[in-house]
């Protein structure tokens, strides 16, 4: 109705792009942002909203050049800077991408999103520490996004604790179950604990879900063969066995 009144109302075409974009239907917000920025050039949040495109779509500079221009133009907003360090994270600069979270967190201390972007940069250094606590933080804040919990999951596997891994890994799957990376991931702690039936358990869900992944199919294969050694008969053993050469085999062909 906005833009039927008014078609060169320039926030209407900004709020349907965002619309678009949580509905991931990114062409057409791509479309609304470039038509907002045209009609109001100066507005630092419709480069902003653009920047959080890129970023979505994996147009990293055009995301670091979106957003480094909203800093630019308004270098107090904490979304600008938060998205101008997110640019970096996926670029690779961490040091760049502390600086500008950072100066974020300082701008908007209780958005939980900039601590786990932080986490993610320091995670990224191997400064475990660093991010786990950032990942608290973020958690403290906010105990319903799953990719917190995933990325500190992630963090206590680097640092060889599987098991607060594993914890991590079930708390994002009663938020998402039918993440199949999580299940990869909980499935590959199991196994560096030997707990190889519920690693097997985490592999036959996670194929379930996303059939045609050749890596699950070999994870899988390397879980039915240690059953195999494990295996209190003959028979047994000779059924994982071939099992695990179904697998390598099933995992050879998705690969073709």
């Amino acid at each position: 109705m906005a833009l039927k009144l008014d078609p060169n109302y320039a926030d209407a075409y900004c709020m349907r792009g965002i619309l678009y974009k949580s509905l991931e239907q990114y062409d057409e917000a791509l479309i609304d942002f470039n038509k907002a920025i045209e009609l109001s050039p100066l507005n630092f949040s419709y480069f902003a909203n653009r920047a959080a495109l890129f970023l979505d779509i994996n147009e990293y500079e055009k995301a670091l050049s979106d957003s480094n221009y909203a800093v630019q133009l308004n270098p107090n907003s904490g979304k600008a800077l938060y998205l101008l360090g997110s640019a970096y994270v996926k670029m690779g600069d961490y040091d760049r991408a502390l600086d500008n979270i950072g100066k974020a967190i300082i701008l908007e201390a209780d958005n939980s999103e900039f601590y786990h972007q932080r986490g993610n940069a320091y995670y990224y250094m191997s400064n475990y520490e660093k991010a786990l606590d950032d990942y608290n933080k973020a958690l403290t804040m906010n105990s319903m996004i799953y990719e917190y919990y995933y990325d500190r999951a992630l963090t206590y596997a680097s640092l060889n604790q599987y098991q607060r891994a594993i914890d991590d890994f079930s708390k994002a799957l009663e938020i998402n179950p039918t993440g199949t990376n999580i299940l990869r991931n909980r499935g590959t702690c199991y196994y560096n604990i030997q707990n190889y039936q519920a690693a097997l358990k985490d592999y036959n869900t996670a194929i379930d879900l996303n059939p045609n992944d050749s890596d699950f199919y070999n994870n899988r294969g390397m879980i039915y063969q240690r059953l195999a050694e494990q295996a209190t008969n003959s028979t047994l053993s000779k059924e994982y066995k071939n099992k695990a050469k179904q697998d390598f085999k099933k995992a050879r062909r998705l690969t073709l």
